[in-house]
């Protein structure tokens, strides 16, 4: 008997076992449905625990959206590590090459993640200081810094407008993306958007 209870999970590993239930059956229903039309009734379902579980380990719905943002994006990152080493890159055209690549990137290998963050997170209504709304304009902050060190280095126009540049960059991949979804991911998403890329910056270098 005491070597068979010895097999039992810990108190601690099922605990964190159901957790990661909650968390992966909201991720793909969050993905598939969005934050407002998702309820924690059919996330327990789907989790296959009570409802009363999930707000045992979250304290609300939204608390559990943002979980599953935040938590899905370190594991994917791999993107914090690309973004260090697009940091490193001394050309800017390249830095912006690879920025997009690793956008791809993270659309092929987490596509529900990145489905919540395309088009399900930027929907929903937030505080203009809340920390979720400084969180998803990081990428944007970050994305301008290139165009600036771009402009610093004449490489690109002196008059170029560096958000609208880095807004526009991201319209581009979430518009070609969204179309590759629709059209059952058939082609290559990476040609697509560095195809596109290529457009922008031939009105961008100096």
């Amino acid at each position: 008997m005491i070597k068979n209870r010895e097999k039992w999970p810990k108190r601690s590993e099922r605990s964190e076992e159901t957790r990661r239930r909650i968390v992966e059956a909201a991720m793909r229903l969050f993905a598939q449905h969005g934050f407002d039309r998702t309820s924690t009734a059919i996330i327990a379902k789907e989790a296959g625990v009570s409802q009363g579980i999930i707000f045992h380990y979250f304290e609300s719905k939204r608390k559990l959206f943002w979980t599953v943002v935040l938590e899905g994006a370190e594991e994917a990152d791999s993107r914090k590590k690309a973004m260090e080493e697009i940091a490193q890159e001394t050309d800017p055209v390249e830095k912006l090459r690879l920025f997009a690549r690793s956008m791809v990137q993270r659309a092929e290998e987490n596509p529900e993640l990145n489905e919540i963050l395309t088009r399900h997170a930027p929907a929903m209504k937030m505080d203009s200081e809340s920390a979720e709304v400084h969180w998803l304009l990081g990428t944007l902050t970050f994305l301008e810094s290139f165009f600036e060190e771009g402009k610093a280095k004449k490489v690109f126009r002196e008059d170029l407008d560096t958000q609208i540049a880095a807004i526009t960059l991201t319209g581009i991949f979430n518009v070609n993306y969204l179309r590759w979804n629709m059209l059952g991911r058939k082609g290559s998403l990476q040609e697509t958007v560095q195809k596109a890329l290529e457009m922008l910056l031939t009105g961008i270098i100096a």
